[in-house]
């Protein structure tokens, strides 16, 4: 079925498909919520879904032995087709675009290739150079297409990142969502709502997202991109519910910056002689990753750690049989848990979210770390540093 392309999403999906089936579409929407979960392919669903010229319509039970209807597109007429590949008229798809002064062959051919790829893979980002921004004239362009379009069918206007929409388009934009004419439905996505002006929201028929299940994320990325259980649940358990998320973390070496960060516990943990080689070890010149922001880095650092002091707390917990995401260190947890019988987890993965926090609220990163580190001897060996 069409909607199965899109991850989780479930509540939203059958709140769409609901309102098709009782055929009580908004004439605007607001899709809100985390970057990289699916609101743009979602919205191009909605509306392939209501312009297949074949709709599929059946009949589930759930959970609780109640009877409900799906809508699903058909993905096989021609109308799906166009949708699929971005070039159905009834569905204008608008996303940031450079300004007037940067067009020329080669960005328009960036463009095209974007576009194509946002086509081929909903979670794909699009991602052009000095497209900063949605200008009016891209919303003048696509009131004249809506007016002069002779499709049967529903219109859709498709805003993505509207929150980038400038002064003035946001004016122009207001202007249409007024009076919009009866046959179409205006979808704007947006990670950053309060960027929108109030009088925008006040016409959209809101609708938050919530974020992807952890468990999809790995399967898909393990799936798609042929990455490693322990890879694709560490990237899937970072991600925050965000399939762009993970994906921007796969330069990354995830399985020698967590061997770094674990290593670096166990030089704090000597029981001695461990502030130097700490020292060294925190120093930002002797991260091999050099292609992300180095605060970024840290962050993810820590995160990392987190996720490995909750496999250990599981396993100190249930044992052998703990459901945990680093899979390929579960012996080394082990024997780390067996050496620190009666540490209290908790404090410890406490003192690492409150060094995140410190990081994100401008701390030098080094300071930090290196009192994380002392306040975890602390939890660790009982004692006082």
């Amino acid at each position: 079925m069409a909607w199965n392309k899109l991850l989780g999403l479930y509540k939203e999906k059958h709140l769409i498909q609901t309102t098709i089936l009782n055929n009580k579409l908004a004439s605007a929407y607001c899709f809100v919520g985390n970057e990289g979960i699916g609101k743009d392919g979602f919205a191009i669903e909605f509306a392939k879904a209501v312009n297949c010229y074949t709709p599929i319509i059946t009949t589930e039970i759930n959970e609780q032995g109640n009877e409900y209807k799906t809508y699903n597109a058909c993905d096989k007429c021609k109308s799906c087709k166009m949708a699929n590949n971005l070039s159905h008229p009834n569905i204008q798809f608008i996303h940031p675009y450079p300004a007037k002064t940067n067009l020329n062959d080669e960005m328009y051919a960036v463009i095209k290739e974007q576009v194509a790829l946002k086509a081929a893979d909903i979670y794909h980002k699009i991602t052009i150079p000095k497209a900063n921004e949605i200008q009016i004239d891209t919303i003048r362009s696509i009131k004249k297409k809506v007016a002069l379009s002779n499709e049967k069918g529903r219109q859709f206007v498709i805003i993505s990142n509207a929150d980038k929409l400038n002064t003035a388009a946001a004016n122009a934009f207001l202007k249409t969502s007024e009076e919009p004419p009866s046959d179409t439905t205006i979808i704007i996505t947006t990670s950053n709502k309060e960027r929108l002006l109030d009088t925008i929201q006040s016409r959209c028929q809101m609708l938050y997202f919530s974020p992807i299940p952890e468990d999809e994320i790995a399967n898909y990325i393990e799936e798609k991109y042929h990455k490693s259980e322990t890879s694709s649940r560490l990237f899937a358990t970072l991600s925050q519910g965000s399939i762009t998320n993970a994906m921007d973390m796969f330069s990354s070496n995830m399985n020698a910056m967590r061997t770094k960060i674990v290593d670096m516990l166990r030089v704090a943990l000597k029981k001695n002689i461990y502030r130097v080689e700490l020292s060294d070890m925190i120093t930002i010149n002797n991260f091999d990753d050099a292609k992300i922001d180095k605060r970024h880095y840290y962050k993810l650092l820590l995160n990392l750690l987190i996720i490995w002091l909750r496999d250990v707390l599981a396993i100190s917990a249930v044992g052998e049989d703990a459901n945990i995401v680093n899979v390929d260190q579960k012996e080394r947890m082990t024997k780390f848990n067996a050496g620190y019988p009666n540490a209290n987890y908790y404090d410890a993965i406490d003192y690492v979210e409150k060094a995140i926090y410190k990081i994100d609220s401008n701390t030098d990163p080094k300071l930090t770390l290196i009192t994380m580190f002392l306040q975890l001897r602390k939890v660790f060996h009982n004692v006082n540093y």
